[in-house]
């Protein structure tokens, strides 16, 4: 039987390494995707330095402690939540840049 890399079934059009480019080479992005729970979701994110507050920590820890790489999954900062979240590159619908005053 032969298995497959969840990320090399990805529907969505979209690529890990050409979303993380893109989100850390923008100010502000406008991401479209479905969440986990099915529901639809449009989130103004960024992995830009200059978009993330100092404060914010790193997007590979939770409370101090590193977090292991999904490479179905990426962790944005959320501009409008000011806070780390994350999505499914498989379920990204859309994504256009977005205009964003901090």
């Amino acid at each position: 039987m032969e298995t497959t890399n969840k990320a090399e079934e990805n529907k969505s059009g979209f690529e890990r390494k050409q979303l993380m480019q893109t989100l850390k080479s923008n100010l502000a992005l406008r991401v479209e995707f479905t969440k986990a729970d099915g529901s639809h979701r449009i989130m103004i994110c960024s992995l830009h330095e200059s978009s993330i507050p100092k404060s914010a920590g790193s997007s590979n820890k939770i409370d101090g402690e590193t977090i292991k790489e999904n490479p179905n999954v990426i962790r944005v900062y959320d501009l409008e939540s000011k806070g780390w979240r994350s999505f499914r590159v498989d379920l990204v619908k859309s994504i256009w840049p977005a205009s964003w005053v901090n």
